[in-house]
């Protein structure tokens, strides 16, 4: 069961605003095969006039459409010409920090953090640091998950901008997530369940919150039908939150509603179609479920999502699951080879499992 990472908040999780004109004449140039970040850049700054408001919200709104086609690459080399042509913007390296974190390169993500504060205080305006010290602390944490970067300092370091954060703003969810990840990684649930609840106490749409009480329900209780209730109370928040649909669905399947567990991972593949994780799990689950049948109908979009290793992984495991059952009724999948998801940026789903479960598991809850 999976843990739910926040996302960094980069300009301070600013609403979204209408979609510049600017923005919409450089993708008709990427839809035309013009995808220079230079001329894209400079494409930019010339419609916005050189407002450096402008051509930043532009940027985010930009940055955002790209990342969403998967063009993470090509977002971060604009926004790197933008660095070099625009001295001294905090708001810029956030937004760099925070595209540099979707991208996992952390130690980018922590560089433009540390940048956009020490422009900041050098402005004499430090308003909303704690916004960069929790990302701060996400990005050391996911450094030290690294097999081959991590370090245990950087569970330190990551637990040292979390404590700042909440010191500058004591009831800041995102700061409290991260800690509770922290303790959740050292082994203190009892720790990382008071932050987690408090989070979800500062924000009741923390999502993130929610989903980690529901992984802790899980992983260390056993707590099945419970988990899958915070689950779904995420998905009622965002119905489209596929790390929330997919571990409702390794719940659901350790309960007697395991058609709803298919459903469930069926709505996460279709939100997020290119996440490997959910689907390496959801083709496990067809094999415990012995549904062979719906496997060959995945496995060609499974042969362009997963990686060589992952792939013949689950082929050799579906050649010797059918082989085995042969001789062997009943065989299931040992629990340690599913695998939680990771969250992905995703579009709808949600609402059909959320509707027709949450009302039969309240009224079995309440029967307990």
């Amino acid at each position: 069961m999976g843990t739910k990472n926040n996302t960094p908040l980069g300009m301070g999780g600013s609403a979204k605003k209408n979609r510049r004109a600017s923005v919409d004449t450089v993708l008709d140039m990427f839809r035309n095969g013009q995808r220079d970040p230079r001329v894209a850049y400079m494409k930019i700054k010339e419609s916005e006039g050189q407002d450096i408001g402008a051509i930043i919200e532009a940027l985010d709104q930009l940055s955002e459409i790209l990342c969403q086609a998967t063009y993470f690459k090509k977002a971060y080399e604009i926004l790197s010409e933008a660095i070099k042509d625009i001295k001294g913007n905090p708001v810029l390296h956030e937004l760099v920090a925070r595209l540099a974190f979707v991208m996992e390169s952390f130690d980018k993500c922590i560089n433009h953090n540390k940048k956009a504060i020490e422009l900041k205080e050098g402005d004499g305006d430090p308003h909303n640091n704690h916004y960069n010290f929790s990302d701060l602390g996400l990005a050391y944490y996911r450094m030290a998950l690294d097999p081959e970067k991590g370090q245990p300092r950087h569970f330190e370091i990551a637990f040292k901008y979390c404590k700042q954060a909440l010191e500058e703003k004591n009831d800041d969810p995102k700061a409290m997530v991260n800690m509770g990840l922290i303790f959740k990684h050292q082994g203190s649930i009892g720790d990382a369940l008071r932050m987690f609840k408090a989070a979800r106490d500062a924000d009741a749409n923390c999502i993130e919150a929610i989903v980690n009480l529901g992984a802790i329900e899980f992983e260390e209780y056993s707590h099945y039908e419970e988990a899958a209730m915070l689950f779904l109370d995420a998905l009622e928040i965002n119905p489209s939150d596929e790390e929330a649909l997919c571990n409702l669905a390794l719940a659901l399947k350790k309960t007697s509603y395991v058609d709803y567990a298919r459903l469930a991972f069926e709505e996460a593949v279709n939100v997020s179609p290119g996440n490997s994780h959910i689907l390496s799990n959801y083709l496990m689950f067809l094999l415990e479920q012995q549904n062979f049948q719906q496997f060959e109908k995945v496995l060609p979009h499974a042969r362009r999502v997963l990686d060589q290793r992952e792939l013949e992984f689950v082929t050799n495991l579906q050649r010797d699951f059918k082989e085995a059952i042969d001789g062997t009724e009943g065989k299931v999948l040992p629990d340690d080879e599913t695998k939680p998801s990771r969250a992905v940026s995703a579009a709808a789903g949600g609402s059909n499992v959320k509707n027709k479960l949450s009302a039969a598991l309240k009224n079995r809850l309440a029967g307990l």
